[in-house]
Parts: structure tokens; sequence; C-alpha cells
């Protein structure tokens, strides 16, 4: 048996081991659904209103949306009748009146107080105290869980993401589609899903034979070399530079690359070993951020099934054969031609993907599958889903290309060939160094032990909440000062809060006695109280849009504009001072809210929390 035959049949155990482990895995549902939470009560309550007020049936998804007012709306929420005046064909300011008119004549409604229409929006006004007491409640009782929901209990959720290539460091540009892959996981994960995390190692294709004519022209040994990612990846640059003046080069590496394929046993033994040494580097930085795969199965896995892929598509006459014997998709409507297959008979990144769609449906039975990949890569993923489905190797499953916006360096694409590269153990270096000179500087007394933690949780927060606090299609430009700001908009800024609320529950006597509490009669006398339940009303709303949308983002916002009100509160209201004691206990369990919401969204997002700042 060869070394490739001998690679294949242990991957395999290893693909079917996992799919073994997801059958037999039991689900731990979380303790609430979606309409258990007060805001999804206080949305059906507004959609029974419309309904019976209106005397009319519509479709709860036909653009009616709760939103905050603008500030100088004295309102609770709003909802623009815009949607449904147009299909209706009346005026949105009669709808609103009618409806207004409607929850202030009622009192069926739980959450519902009054409302009233200024032009065309409806602005509801809530029961401030039953909404408190609810919410707080919900937060206490079910605590990690609070946003949890079984929504997708009945799904296996398939995620690829990461996808680093071997023989090259992962760059700063693989860290959004590996945090981001592992935030839309956690999402999944909260609203009951079993999720597949894999890593479709980048591990085949021609670029290999590049790499493996170089390294046999060299005389680097990855076993003996300090850091044998790094000369490899020379070793490739500087090949790619001399072959773009040598036509010759780009030859042999074609050549080389076929002869791989044909599983030459010298080549794949050097393959193999360059990918085992590559993949002990990349486990280490998964380490570091504390990220796990269910599979780290490489392109190389599904390049024998690729055949198949290839049969059937000449079968169906999808295909046809080029002058130079390459195999041209023509067939497929909505596209212009498209390769298959190389002339020298050599696969392609297309090819392999398809066939490892085909085989992830047959083997895990998932309902989706997500690619997490860069926006760049749309057209080949509309190529592999269009024509796998045309093949007919996928059934009912939902695929879908999670895209997102490059991360660039000085304007322009970071590439390996042109050695515009900045690696992530590298950032993550740097952003942990910066933030220790910081908390050397500003807690002296701290033991170094101490500061070295909390500098690694600060600087790896940072460069993760960066990431994701942009909208995931936009580019994102690479700046150090930006990326490793420690404060404003930034991981710092959610963790100093959480700290700082910390420290408050400890000088607070009452905490205990408070948190104790089976039913505590909760109350308010600020605004700024009110406002921050209501925020925390909205979280798990907050995670229903970020699962549906594919948006980490909208949870970065949330929880910045949750730790904005907490510090106006903290500089309007002394809680320990609070002489009434029903009314301090209520804000003993209001701040603990706070900070179990905070750190529910930050342990989705992957941002560690320090126990002091």
């Amino acid at each position: 048996m060869s070394n490739f035959d001998t690679y294949w049949d242990e991957t395999e155990e290893e693909v079917e081991e996992c799919a073994k482990r997801l059958a037999d895995a039991e689900r731990q549902g979380p303790s609430i659904a979606w309409n258990e939470y007060a805001i999804f009560v206080i949305h059906e309550e507004l959609h029974t209103a419309i309904h019976e007020a209106l005397e009319i049936e519509f479709d709860k998804g036909s653009g009616l949306h709760l939103d905050l007012p603008p500030a100088h709306i004295k309102a609770d929420f709003a909802m623009a009748m815009f949607p449904l005046a147009s299909t209706l064909g009346t005026s949105p300011s009669e709808l609103a009146d009618t409806v207004a008119k409607y929850i202030c004549a009622s009192d069926k409604f739980r959450y519902l107080a009054s409302a009233e229409s200024i032009q065309g929006y409806l602005n509801i006004h809530l029961n401030q105290q039953r909404v408190y007491q609810s919410v707080l409640q919900q937060v206490l009782m079910l605590g990690a869980n609070y946003g949890s929901n079984p929504e997708f209990e009945d799904e296996r959720i398939f995620i690829e993401y990461s996808s680093p290539n071997i023989a090259k460091p992962m760059s700063i540009g693989h860290l959004r589609s590996t945090i981001i892959g592992e935030v839309l996981a956690r999402l999944y994960e909260r609203s009951g899903a079993h999720v597949i995390r894999d890593n479709h190692i980048g591990d085949w294709g021609t670029q290999f034979g590049a790499l493996l004519y170089a390294y046999q022209e060299s005389d680097l040994d990855v076993d003996t070399s300090d850091d044998p990612i790094e000369e490899l990846k020379n070793l490739y640059v500087s090949f790619t530079e001399r072959a773009e003046a040598d036509p010759e080069l780009q030859e042999r590496a074609r050549e080389t690359f076929k002869r791989l394929e044909e599983k030459d046993p010298d080549l794949i033994a050097m393959w193999q070993h360059i990918r085992e040494v590559s993949i002990r580097e990349f486990e280490g930085v998964y380490d570091r951020l504390d990220i796990m795969f269910d599979l780290m199965v490489g392109e190389s896995y599904h390049e024998p099934q690729a055949a198949y892929v290839i049969e059937d598509a000449e079968k169906q006459q999808f295909t046809h054969r080029a002058e130079n014997g390459a195999l041209v998709v023509d067939g497929i409507k909505r596209f212009d031609t498209f390769l298959m297959q190389k002339g020298d008979g050599t696969t392609l990144y297309l090819t392999r993907d398809v066939a490892a769609l085909a085989y992830r449906e047959g083997l895990f039975a998932p309902h989706r599958i997500l690619y997490v990949v860069g926006n760049e890569q749309s057209l080949h993923f509309q190529q592999v889903f269009t024509l796998t489905r045309a093949l007919e190797l996928i059934g009912t499953v939902r695929v879908e290309h999670v895209g997102f916006g490059l991360v660039r360096a000085g304007g322009k694409k970071m590439s390996t060939r042109k050695g515009r590269l900045v690696t992530l153990s590298d950032v993550l270096d740097e952003a942990v160094a910066r933030a220790e000179r910081i908390i050397k500087n500003k807690r002296p007394e701290l033991e170094e032990s101490q500061q070295q933690d909390i500098a690694r949780k600060v600087g790896q927060g940072a460069v993760l909440y960066h990431n994701l606090r942009h909208v995931r299609t936009k580019e994102i430009d690479f700046d150090w000062d930006q990326m490793l700001s420690l404060e404003g908009e930034s991981a710092t800024y959610l963790q100093y809060t959480i700290a700082r609320i910390y420290s408050m529950l400890e000088q607070i006597e009452d905490t205990q006695r408070a948190m104790n509490m089976e039913a505590p009669e909760l109350r308010f006398d600020s605004d700024i109280e009110f406002q921050i339940a209501k925020h925390l009303s909205m979280y798990p709303w907050i995670l229903w849009h970020a699962v549906h949308q594919h948006a980490p983002h909208v949870l970065c916002t949330h929880l910045e504009k949750l730790a904005s009100l907490f510090n106006t509160l903290y500089g309007q209201i002394s809680i320990k001072n609070t002489y009434d004691e029903d009314l301090k206990k209520s804000r003993i369990v209001l701040i603990s809210a706070v900070v179990q919401v905070l750190e529910n969204g930050l342990e989705i997002l992957n941002v560690p929390v320090p126990e002091k700042l």
C-alpha cells in the first residue's frame, strides 16, 4: 500500500468516526423557546393588535419590523406601517392611527400599554414595570443560557471555515474566516443545532507542484529547520518570482503536480511530511485561539472522488473536451464555460469541491452546509453549487457561501507570492506585548503572572473583536493602531465594563442576598435603569438576527450599547449608597444581569474575559 493510500484510509476512518460521534451525540436543548422571551411576546402582541384592529390576515414577515425610535420620540419601540400600507393600498398614518387606538382601548395585552401614531409610524409604550420584572427574572433564571433557543434543534449544520494552505504560515487574512466561522458555529449551537466544524485544509493543487519542485532543488530540511513553515513560504515565493521570468520552471511545476496526482511515492512521502509539519503549526494557533475542529480533512482526501464527478459530468453531457484535452463545462445555464479538468488530466479546486460537497451530504446528512470563505470566491461557489445540483449529486441540503471582505495591507491584497504576508501569530504576539506594556504601567501592583494573563486576554480579544465588529462583507485595511486600540469600540471596553461591575458587586454587602432571592420584586426609579432592562430584553432578538443574517457585528454593536448604558448608570447612580433596600436589591440584580449578558455575548464571540483589568 502506498503512502497516499495509507493517508487516505486513515483519513476516511477519522471522517467516519466523526460521523458516528454525530449520530450518537445527545443534544442539550436550551431551557426556553423563542416565544417565551419578553421581546418576542411583545412582537406577538403587536401582530395580534394589527390583525384584530385592521381585521386582516397578513404575513408576519411582510416588512413590519420593531425598531428603536429616534431620540426625540418618547416611546419604547416604533414600527413603520409603510410596507403594510403599500400592500393594502392605503395610508400608513390611517393604519397607525387605527392600531394605536385599539392598543390604548384594550386591556388584553401583557406588555403593550399604549401607542400613538406619528407620520405613518406606530410608536409603542410598554408596561415598563412588567417588562423590567420579566426580563431580569429571565436573565437571572437562565444565566449562561439566556438568549439560547431551540429553533434549529432538529438540524445539523456543517460549517467549513479557516482552511489555511499547508507550507504557509496562517496570516491575518485567515483570521476572518477562522473567527467568523467559529462565531457562526456558536450562534447555531445557541439555537439548538448540532454543528460539524470542518477545517478544509488546502493541501492539493498546482501550487504544490511548484513547492515540491523547489523543495527538491533546495537544501532545506523541515525536520532541522528552526521555522520550517516560514522557510517553505520563502522557498515558494522565491520560486514564483523565478518562474515568472522562466516559463520552463512553470512547466516543471505542472509536471511535478501531475506526478503527485499519479501518486509518485517519493513526492507523496515529501508532500505528506510537509502536510504533517504544517498541521502541527496550525494546531498551535488554534489552541491559542481556543478553537477545535471536528474534522481537519484536506482537499487531497477528495481528489480520488473527483474522478467520479468528472465521469458523471461527461455521461450527462454537461461537458466537452477542448483541443488540448481539457474538460470544459458548457451545459449549465447562467454560466459561461468553465474548466473541470486540465488538459494534462490533473484536477481542479472546483472539481474537488464538487466531490467534497456530494461526500458531505452523503455521509453527514446535514440540513445546511456553510462555506465561510472570502467574497472573491463568490463565482467559484456559484459554479460548484449549480454544477453539483445539475449532476444530481446532492438532494435537499441547503448550501450557502458566507463571504467576507479581504484584509488588506496598505490598501493591497495580501499575497504569499508577492511577499505581502502578516502572520497571525505575529499579530497576536504584538497585540499581547502592547497590552502588557499598558497593564504594567497602569497596574504595577499585580503579580507578573496576573499581568501576563490579563495581557493575553486583552491583546487576543482586541484582535478577534476588531475583525468581528466590522460588517462581514466589508473589507478591512490592516492597521496596527486601529486593530490594537485598547479604547473605544473595542473588546477592551467590554472587558473593562465587566471588571467594573464585578468590582462594584464585591463592594456591596447585599449582593449575595439579592441574587439568592427566589422571586424578587424588582423595581426601578430612573429612566436609565429601564433602558438597560429594555436593551437586555433585546439580546435574544439580536442573537436571532445574528444567526439568520450570519452577522456577528450585530452582536458586537448590541454589547457596546449595553456597556455604554451601564456606564451611564454608573455615572448617575450609586448603588452602594442606595438607602431603599428593595430598590438597592433590584439594582444589584440589574447590573448582575448586565454582566451576565456581556459575558454570554463575549463567549459567543470567543473573546476571553480577564477576572480583573
